[in-house]
């Protein structure tokens, strides 16, 4: 009698771990996220917090979600969510408040990689940004790491190791120049610390020790 009480006692204590195994896995397991390109830990956050709405509510929130690229949201058959995001991909900081994407969509700032670009210029300028981007970056054989506009001077760009002082609207010619300019120094070895094409009478280039 009492090694039937025993065994008994064991199949209750195996039923009850397993009846709340089954619990948490169904509590916990309702919604599968899956991000597609890298977020931040915020971003992470912020949809976790709103996953487990029904469908028509979560797609209504992540519709307003701006820094969403595409989303999809599916069922399965036994109930469970699948829910996969698709963040957009932001190409530089602007003025430390919005991230802009290839398509010169502006969204908040979260976190982000101390390798992107930053620029920092008027909100009247910033449609010169891309111009600059595309057409300087094509003619350096090393990335950008800030572009700053000054009022008085113009637009500065910086590299690790180098600055490049533009003016105020950089002109085909001026861009030619730089072109000419890097061939030169590239093809002599030489690393200024300061190429300066605002001057009319010619590059004035500067090495800082």
């Amino acid at each position: 009698m009492m090694k039937w009480l025993e065994l008994l006692s064991k199949h209750k204590v195996v039923l009850i771990i397993v009846f709340c195994l089954v619990n948490q896995i169904s509590a916990n397991d309702g919604i599968e996220i899956n991000f597609l390109n890298k977020v931040s830990q915020s971003q992470k956050t912020q949809i976790i917090a709103i996953a487990h709405q029904n469908t028509h509510s979560l797609s209504k929130a992540l519709q307003s979600i701006e820094w969403i690229e595409t989303f999809e949201i599916q069922k399965t058959i036994f109930g469970k969510t699948l829910l996969q995001i698709s963040a957009k991909i932001p190409l530089l900081v602007l003025n430390d408040t919005f991230f802009v994407d290839k398509s010169m969509n502006f969204y908040e700032v979260h976190e982000f990689e101390d390798d992107l670009l930053r620029v920092n210029c008027p909100e009247y300028l910033f449609k010169d940004i891309f111009y600059l981007i595309n057409n300087v970056q094509e003619i350096l054989n090393f990335s950008l790491k800030t572009i700053n506009y000054d009022v008085i001077e113009g637009w500065h760009l910086f590299s690790h190791s180098m600055q490049i002082k533009l003016g105020h609207s950089p002109s085909f010619d001026e861009l030619e120049t730089l072109t000419k300019t890097m061939e030169y120094l590239y093809s002599n070895r030489k690393f200024p610390s300061i190429i300066d094409l605002r001057s009319s009478s010619g590059v004035a280039i500067q090495y800082v020790q």
